[in-house]
């Protein structure tokens, strides 16, 4: 198509559009009010002021969507708990991804970035947003994946263990779906579970931030199953010495090179006088008292219960 031909087309685009978004502008009002209310509550009548261009539109709400929970994120520095955001306020996250796949119900990244975010703060209506985004998109794996996590997160482990062999049978499907489903019954409530639902949802995500809280749940199962390792050296260490070690680093000098190679292998990593470092690097607390072993209160990993 002559370049002409693509410039008159964005012309008309853009103008078209204008009208519209200086209404919504206008509904919003300012930043303040925004945050309290939806100026919009439809997609539906968004679609049929669209003149056509309800894709353009889907693509101006998923922005605003991410502005948004960006938003929160950033006034949450230094306080932030992104294994539970019902504490973020995200009043208008629902909405914002309401209108988004009304608009365009075959907006795949809104209902993956819903899967995650939703199920804190309203578990059924995740469902229903998942399932909706199912039945316009059939034939999308992923989608059957992100609603068998829901699913696995409020401990429907039959119905999540479902919904992973009906997304095995689609076109593209990874073959570990299969055997998510029989995991999911057998070991739904373990941290292992947890963890192979999170690494699947970490590879197959192309949103930032649907990555980076998968990332750091995998860290904090890793520095779980650290804690229990550490917790069962020290038992050991008790059994052979009668007491606790003085410290972490001396529980550590106190085992075999070889062993300790395992744990390096293991992925475990010290510091220079040989003390246990969390996957963020931090230097894990211990209570020589108690023979006890956590995250510092200064580590950057996120607490989670799963």
């Amino acid at each position: 198509m002559k370049a002409w031909v693509w410039s008159s087309l964005l012309i008309v685009c853009l103008g078209a559009s204008l009208p519209l978004q200086r209404w919504l502008d206008a509904q919003r009002g300012s930043a303040a009010a925004l945050e309290e209310s939806l100026y919009l509550s439809s997609g539906k009548m968004l679609k049929r002021m669209s003149l056509g261009f309800d894709g353009l539109l889907a693509d101006l709400y998923w922005l605003r969507t991410i502005q948004y929970f960006g938003g929160k994120l950033q006034r949450m520095r230094g306080s932030i708990n992104v294994n539970d955001v019902s504490s973020w306020r995200l009043d208008l996250l629902e909405p914002l991804l309401e209108i988004t796949t009304e608009l365009d119900p075959h907006y795949i990244a809104a209902y993956r970035f819903g899967a995650l975010f939703l199920p804190d703060l309203n578990p059924e209506n995740a469902i229903r947003f998942l399932q909706r985004g199912i039945h316009h998109n059939p034939d999308d794996w992923r989608l059957y994946q992100d609603l068998g996590y829901i699913y696995w997160k409020q401990g429907r482990f039959r119905e999540a263990s479902e919904t992973y062999e009906q997304g095995s049978h689609l076109p593209g499907a990874p073959r570990w779906m299969r055997p998510m489903s029989a995991i999911m019954l057998v070991k739904g409530g373990e941290r292992e579970t947890a963890r192979e639902v999170f690494q699947r949802i970490y590879e197959h995500s192309e949103d930032t931030y649907t990555r980076q809280i998968s990332l750091a749940r995998l860290k904090w199962l890793q520095a779980e199953d650290e804690i229990a390792l550490l917790h069962r050296l020290m038992a050991a260490f008790r059994e052979r010495q009668g007491g606790c070690p003085a410290s972490l680093a001396g529980l550590i000098r106190s085992l075999p090179a070889s062993s300790v190679g395992r744990l390096r292998q293991a992925g475990l990593r010290f510091d220079e006088n040989g003390a246990p470092l969390d996957p963020d690097g931090f230097a894990y607390a211990y209570d020589a008292k108690t023979c006890t072993v956590a995250l510092a209160e200064a580590s950057t990993i996120v607490r989670w219960k799963f």
